[in-house]
């Protein structure tokens, strides 16, 4: 449902942007710093939103990537956790498993021997 949403809400963008160019299409002069140049008005706002389109497809790939690999991390981690959960759980010995056996001493003091 978000992909449709973004595509909607891209379209529409797409749309007005077409639009407003498509009524802006006398030349102007574009100063690059060093020079300048006169073109038409249409192609600095289509360059200026496929510049600003590239550079927010591209942090938004950058964090992407991130989140792989924090995902990545974290599955390592959930792993080891449950490797060492399972470790404990066959080393402690259920409580029916266990004999408990007293003994008492010559003194009357009273010893307590667990067996398996």
């Amino acid at each position: 449902m978000k992909t449709q949403w973004m595509l909607i809400v891209s379209l529409l963008l797409a749309i007005v942007v077409a639009i407003f160019s498509i009524v802006n299409i006398r030349p102007v002069i574009v100063n690059f710093v060093f020079t300048t140049a006169e073109m038409p008005l249409v192609l600095v706002i289509l360059a200026s939103v496929l510049i600003g389109a590239f550079i927010s497809g591209s942090f938004a790939l950058f964090r992407r990537m991130q989140y792989r690999q924090e995902i990545k991390h974290l599955q390592t981690i959930i792993e080891e956790k449950e490797e060492l959960l399972r470790q404990e759980q066959l080393r402690i010995i259920p409580q029916q498993d266990v004999v408990v056996r007293d003994i008492t001493n010559e003194a009357n003091e009273v010893t307590v021997i667990d067996e398996q």
